[in-house]
């Protein structure tokens, strides 16, 4: 019973010795940046706000699960986010815009020419923490005074990618973003009529794996 017992160890200890090898192999550090490249708006009666310019950079990284065939990848950037406001009906101002932003995907690779060139899709959620600005303010005519609305400290929503993987090094891909919640708070009267929900984001970026 013993010597079945100790075989049964050992054979656990060795899948388990052999699981983290495989893991270990499949688990990849890298740079991630992205650059926004197309505009995005809310489209409101009072404005129409388009990003200028905006940016994420950081640290990545991205582990194999060959069971199910796929990867998972999580990164930790700081984002920066620059507003130009074209005004409406009111005078109208957004601060520019400084974040924390986790994004974590579910990643399918397929090889074209192995170890030179490949394909990816790349799908999941991301959470994004303020660190400052954002803050909307619009000037009230008859008091001559602005209403000021700070924005949510908390942003989430889902991401998807697609792109080329080329030396097994470097992905570059083009990548779309939807947030999924509120702007600022519902109760700050008409600053409902601010709120965009489908507030989305294209942008091209790039990773390099060590």
């Amino acid at each position: 019973m013993k010597t079945k017992k100790n075989k049964l160890t050992i054979s656990l200890l060795c899948f388990f010795l052999i699981s983290i090898g495989t893991v270990s192999a499949q688990l990849k550090f890298g740079a991630k940046a992205n650059i926004d490249v197309a505009d995005h708006k809310i489209s409101t009666k009072m404005l129409n706000t388009k990003n200028r310019m905006g940016f994420s950079v950081g640290p990545t990284m991205e582990v194999g699960i060959p069971v199910i065939g796929l990867g998972l990848d999580a990164s930790l950037l700081y984002g920066y986010k620059k507003f130009s406001v074209e005004e409406k009906e009111k005078q109208a101002d957004i601060s520019n815009y400084s974040y924390i932003s986790v994004p974590v995907n579910l990643k399918k690779r397929f090889g074209l020419v192995p170890r030179v060139v490949g394909i990816f899709v790349s799908a999941g959620p991301y959470a994004n923490l303020r660190l400052g600005g954002g803050n909307l303010k619009i000037k009230d005519e008859a008091k001559n005074t602005y209403n000021k609305f700070k924005a949510k400290n908390f942003e989430m929503g889902i991401n998807a990618g697609l792109g080329v993987n080329l030396i097994s090094k470097l992905d570059v891909g083009i990548y779309y973003r939807c947030k999924l919640t509120d702007n600022y708070s519902a109760d700050k009267g008409d600053i409902g009529n601010l709120k965009d929900k489908n507030y989305q984001t294209w942008s091209v970026g790039a990773t390099y794996f060590f």
